[in-house]
C-alpha cells in the first residue's frame, strides 16, 4: 500500500520556517562572538603587537565580524518585509 500525500498549502510555511530558524541561529552565533570577544578582550597575557596584546586584535575582530553579522540579519529582515 502506497500514500502519496502533498500538502502544498504547508510549503510556504514550512519557507518561514526555515527562515526564522536561520535568523536566530546567526543571532544566537553574533551573540557567543560579542561574548567571547569580551572574554578575550580583557585578558592581559600572551605576545603583544604595537604594545598591545594579541588576544585585544583578536577581540576587536570578533566584534567587526559580529557587526557584520548584526547587519546582515537586518538588512535580511527589511529586505523580506518589502515582498
Amino acid at each position: 500500500m502506497r500514500v502519496d500525500l502533498d500538502l502544498k498549502r504547508l510549503d510556504p510555511f514550512g519557507d518561514r520556517l526555515e527562515n526564522t530558524i536561520n535568523r536566530a541561529t546567526m543571532g544566537i552565533m553574533t551573540a557567543s562572538l560579542v561574548v567571547g570577544s569580551s572574554i578575550v578582550m580583557t585578558v592581559d597575557g600572551g605576545p603583544r603587537v604595537f604594545g598591545v596584546s594579541l588576544l585585544t586584535y583578536c577581540g576587536l575582530i570578533g566584534y567587526l565580524v559580529a557587526f557584520a553579522n548584526s547587519l546582515w540579519i537586518i538588512f535580511s529582515m527589511w529586505r523580506s518585509g518589502r515582498r
